[in-house]
């Protein structure tokens, strides 16, 4: 399942660039996130309840930061998840993240992702899965969306 998508973001790149490697802003944004652990500035063990059709579990697993062809913060990198549940079998995604400064001053944000899926939840079928991981996608990136818009603390 291959998912390209593009939203405008109401500041720089550098600030949306922060935000999207902040652990605390990850946590916050990743759908149904008990726990994130930074293990590195770019890896993660993170556990979450996750869902595909009607099954639903825990997964626990790990989130790597990798830079997108040369390391050049804040343009682009990509994100690989690779979890598994017990019982329900093994999740494996990654999603492209590009930021691009507009001439107002805002950042288009424009990411890809894909997911892989066995046991269980691929029994759920492509379906499902498909949906899922819009959904995810769409509410990571909407929260994003949201946490940046606010004022600092």
């Amino acid at each position: 399942m291959q998912l390209t998508r593009q939203r405008s973001l109401p500041v720089s790149p550098r600030v949306a660039w922060n935000a999207l490697t902040d652990v605390k802003v990850l946590k916050a944004c990743i759908p149904g996130c008990e726990s994130l652990t930074a293990m590195s500035a770019n890896q993660f063990m993170v556990t979450v309840v996750a869902g595909v059709g009607p099954i639903r579990a825990t997964i626990k697993g790990h989130i790597e930061l990798q830079r997108h062809g040369d390391l050049d913060p804040p343009a682009s990198y990509t994100l690989l998840f690779d979890g598994y549940g017990r019982f329900i079998g093994q999740a494996r995604g990654e999603a492209h993240v590009q930021l691009q400064p507009h001439a107002d001053g805002s950042t288009v944000l424009r990411y890809g992702a894909k997911a892989r899926v066995s046991g269980r939840f691929a029994r759920a079928g492509a379906h499902f899965v498909d949906l899922a991981v819009q959904e995810l996608a769409e509410t990571f990136f909407t929260s994003l969306s949201d946490h940046v818009r606010r004022p600092p603390d």
